[in-house]
This record gives C-alpha cells, sequence and structure tokens, in this order.
C-alpha cells in the first residue's frame, strides 16, 4: 500500500491514508456522504435503490469495484492536542442487489459527519485529496471566508501567518514559487474558477487577492 501520511502540526493533527483515491473515486465518496448526511445518523447501515447509486458513478465505472476499493482503504487520525486516535475503513460492508444497495460505514464515520472539526480534515485528505500543508491551510481558510465570492484580500504577512510561515520567505519570489503558487495549483482541482491577483505598491507586492 502507498502510504500517505499528513501532519498538520499547528493543527496538532496527523492523518494518514493508506492509499489515494482517484479522482472520480474520491467524487463517488463524497456523495455517498452527501446520501447518508441526510439520513438517520443514529444508525450506520443504509439501504438506497440501485439505480440511486449508479447515478453517482463515472460511466465506465463498476459500482462493486468502486464499493470494494472504499472498503479496503484505511485512515488512521490523530489529534495530539486533545489526545484523541481514530482508526476506520471508509466503508466497513456493503451488499449489491439487482434493486439496491446496502452499505454499512464505521460508527466513526456517521459520528464525524455531524462534528466540522473532524469531518473536516477528513474530506481535506480524503475527499479532495490535497497534499501540502500550504494548500490544506490556505483551503481552509478560503472555505471560511464569508468574501470569498467577491475577493479576499490578504497583506503578505497576513498570509504568511495564516500558512504558518510568518517567519519564513522574506523574498516575495521564495514565497510566490514555494508556496503560493503550488498551493494554487492543488486548490484550483476543487475551486474551478479560483484566481489571484498581485497588488502593487511601487513596483512591490503587498498583498494577494483571491477571487472564486
Amino acid at each position: 500500500m502507498n502510504k500517505n501520511t499528513f501532519y498538520l502540526e499547528n493543527f496538532g493533527i496527523t492523518v494518514t491514508i493508506s492509499s489515494r483515491l482517484f479522482e472520480n473515486q474520491r467524487n463517488f465518496y463524497q456523495e455517498l456522504l452527501n446520501l447518508i448526511s441526510r439520513q438517520d445518523l443514529s444508525k450506520n447501515t443504509f439501504i438506497f435503490n440501485k439505480k440511486t447509486i449508479d447515478t453517482l458513478l463515472t460511466k465506465k465505472a463498476n459500482l462493486i469495484n468502486e464499493l470494494l476499493t472504499l472498503k479496503n482503504n484505511h485512515i488512521a487520525f490523530e489529534n495530539k492536542k486533545e489526545d484523541i486516535y481514530l482508526s476506520f475503513d471508509l466503508l466497513s460492508s456493503f451488499k449489491v442487489s439487482p434493486d439496491s444497495v446496502e452499505l454499512e460505514f464505521p460508527s466513526i464515520i456517521t459520528k464525524t459527519l455531524a462534528n466540522p472539526n473532524y469531518n473536516k480534515y477528513i474530506d481535506i485528505v480524503v475527499c479532495k485529496d490535497l497534499k501540502t500543508n500550504y494548500s490544506i491551510y490556505l483551503y481552509d481558510y478560503i472555505i471560511q471566508h464569508p468574501q470569498k465570492v467577491l475577493g479576499i484580500y490578504l497583506p503578505l504577512d497576513e498570509l504568511k501567518e495564516i500558512l504558518y510561515i510568518k517567519n519564513k520567505y522574506s523574498a516575495y519570489s521564495g514565497l510566490k514559487n514555494k508556496v503560493i503558487l503550488p498551493a494554487i495549483n492543488e486548490l484550483q482541482h476543487i475551486f474551478k474558477t479560483l484566481k489571484y491577483t498581485e497588488i502593487n505598491d511601487k513596483n512591490k507586492v503587498i498583498a494577494i487577492k483571491f477571487k472564486i
């Protein structure tokens, strides 16, 4: 298995996923989570019409293969600040019949759907497939910002605080090439219309404006 571990030092959180999902698999899992989030989350097993589940797949995807991939994917989630360790598979079991699909999720999944703090990081690593701390921190900031559609104006010092690199990259060229551009490239897979503008003062970049 290809181990992938993300250590968000400033959040005190480590997330390990046993193997990465392809984009269509991440989207499929996200749609499944959306479905069960509208159900009674006091239970772990859910039965859906097979046609409903089939509509969530891409045209060439095989339902059983996709469910097996989810069942065989393991997540370890450690919150060092709260001294909590979680270990679970994305899907516990499933049963596919001609007319229905029965899905059993780990109780941790159903519980985290109701807990924004934990669900957020599982969503970031599993469904959004963000690979760097910078893109994760920036994504976390953008999705919570009330002005993300109109535009988010960030002076460079404030941007560096958000990314937890306050005392690094004194030269803008390093900040741009090693932090901003790699993060933007990742986030554009999520925010398809994401654009950024450099704000200049006397030929010096003083801020970045992000717009979705």
